[in-house]
């Protein structure tokens, strides 16, 4: 632990130094990312791993040294039971509207159902265990599920909205410029959290006053006096001003209030709206705007605001219309 604290620059505290207190006996679990050590023994005929508690670190001791050992003690010839699992994630699409449009597609038997809500939206967990009456049954299941989901799917798997997004745009080359107010950044951050997305991503705003929406993007100031910062207009403003100063193929606006105050009856707290401004190929620009009410923390609907900022523009790619490059 001091070798690896001294790499970083770091001197252990007296409390870091208590992680290498290990129980006599137990074999020491290294910790490749981080500092604090693991521990694995046996205890009254069980196996007992403990690993510290940052996800990243658990997951990848847990693959290293734990899965392996795991599987060297099952006996030779038990019967390995495999489960199939098959993962949708879907935007737009509330908890209870995807479960009822799922309802008969499983019997509970031969495929089980899980949902999972989160700001990012809904994933649906379709598993089986791995006879081939149960592998069949799974596949019909996950056919019936993205028919009735149709495009509110945006992943399968592991994969996310960004890196869907960054396949996308990449595949059609073609650049996006970004003008956030509300997400303060959140979305050109989670775009440059996929590797090579200096390939379509040219630039990203954040023009939280007004002032930086006249000035850097060209909204109108009548727009904003009339309709305010939140609105539809202005949505449609900052899309089509951080495009044309940046002269790239698309761009991607949002603005709304994020909260917990600055609501107000007309406009509550939630009330997002984002913008898609898109140079068609006969040189004319194409312009979306879609109104969004969130719930939840201030965090929730800044995730929420960003997710639904890109999927807008996910679906706009996923429509087969033409943009000129630039």
């Amino acid at each position: 632990m001091t070798r690896r604290l001294a790499a970083w620059g770091r001197k252990p505290s007296p409390a870091q130094l208590r992680q290498a207190l290990i129980p006599a006996g137990a074999a020491v679990l290294r910790n490749p990312v981080g500092s604090a050590p693991g521990f694995m023994l046996s205890w009254r005929r069980c196996l007992i791993a403990a690993l510290p508690g940052v996800p990243a670190e658990a997951r990848q001791m847990f693959a290293a040294a734990v899965a392996p050992l795991i599987r060297a003690l099952a006996p030779a010839r038990a019967p390995r039971a495999r489960i199939e699992r098959r993962l949708l994630h879907t935007f737009g699409l509330g908890e209870a509207e995807v479960d009822e449009r799922l309802k008969d597609c499983v019997d509970g038997r031969a495929v089980r159902l899980g949902l999972r809500a989160s700001p990012l939206g809904v994933t649906v967990a379709l598993s089986s265990n791995s006879s081939v009456t149960s592998s069949r049954a799974l596949a019909q299941a996950v056919r019936q599920a993205k028919q009735r989901l149709g495009r509110s799917i945006y992943a399968e798997g592991e994969g996310t909205m960004e890196q869907v997004v960054g396949r996308q745009l990449t595949a059609r080359r073609l650049t996006l410029a970004l003008a956030e107010s509300c997400t303060g950044g959140l979305i050109g951050h989670r775009l440059t959290q996929v590797p090579g997305s200096s390939a379509y991503l040219e630039r990203a705003a954040v023009c939280y006053s007004n002032r930086a929406k006249r000035e850097w993007l060209g909204v109108p100031a009548r727009v904003i006096q009339r309709v305010g910062a939140v609105s539809a207009e202005t949505a449609e403003a900052m899309a089509r001003g951080i495009r044309r100063k940046s002269r790239t193929a698309i761009g991607l606006s949002v603005t709304g209030i994020a909260g917990p105050g600055g609501g107000t009856p007309k406009k509550p707290v939630g009330l997002v709206y984002a913008g898609l401004n898109v140079r068609s190929g006969r040189g004319r620009e194409v312009s979306q705007v879609k109104e969004f009410r969130f719930y939840g923390t201030r965090d929730m609907i800044k995730l929420r605001a960003s997710q639904a900022a890109l999927d807008l523009l996910r679906q706009w790619l996923e429509g087969g219309r033409s943009a000129k490059r630039p």
